[in-house]
């Protein structure tokens, strides 16, 4: 991964939010939909995704005051267990929207009966495509393989999803419109130090993106009984 990469795509984050924020009106309007169905919300994703999964957890049950987990991709997907769906709302995170197994998890879901959400990068993306209602993160184009813009936008859209379920989703609106400023004003000197770290992990331009979309399918199970 360049180095330089990283550090354009960390200062890009301020303008990725505001155009998350420009088009807020469309979270509220998915919003509006999964407050009709409360009872519990399902959270997969992987990576940083699945990080912005558990954080989402707390969004849920702070604002709207409802039970959200992170749920199992394998149990379904890959173990076929026969899930009640019909009472969920399913929020399936990809800044791709192209992980396999969140795609199919998503599939598996809508025809169990639950009501599904995208959160993706790409709106015309397989997740997407699979899911009923779409928050596009609009992050814009993302290459390093450490998620920068992608994620922050990630919890935006989560916070603004359950803000707006719990009737105060202007609130947290303008609170997140007063973040969005240049690094480079709220930590001083933060590039030199970052290029300072880099310097000393003579292996840092030469980690590999392998595994950065990688399945969590479990082991095959033992056939001997």
């Amino acid at each position: 991964m360049s180095g330089e990469l990283f550090l354009r795509e960390i200062g890009e984050q301020p303008a990725a939010l505001r155009a998350l924020l420009a088009s807020e009106h469309e979270v509220a309007g998915v919003a509006r939909e999964i407050a009709r169905r409360p009872r519990l919300v399902r959270l997969v994703g992987h990576g940083s995704s699945d990080n912005a999964a558990s954080y989402a957890v707390y969004a849920f049950g702070l604002l709207p005051g409802w039970s959200a987990i992170r749920d199992s991709i394998s149990l379904s997907v890959y173990y076929g267990a026969d899930l009640p769906y019909r009472d969920s709302v399913v929020v399936a995170l990809s800044q791709s929207g192209r992980t396999p197994d969140v795609v199919s998890y998503v599939e598996v879901a809508r025809r169990r009966g639950a009501l599904t959400v995208a959160l993706t990068n790409d709106a015309s993306s397989p997740l997407a495509e699979a899911s009923e209602l779409v928050v596009q993160l609009r992050a814009g184009e993302e290459q390093a393989v450490a998620a920068t813009k992608s994620y922050t936008n990630e919890l935006a859209a989560l916070a603004l999803l359950a803000a707006r379920a719990a009737g105060r989703g202007q609130e947290v609106a303008e609170a997140l419109r007063s973040w969005p400023i240049s690094p480079r004003r709220r930590c001083p000197g933060w590039r030199a130090r970052f290029v300072d770290l880099r310097s000393r992990s003579p292996s840092w331009d030469g980690w590999s993106s392998r595994g950065a979309a990688s399945s969590t399918r479990p082991p095959a199970r033992s056939r001997s009984s």
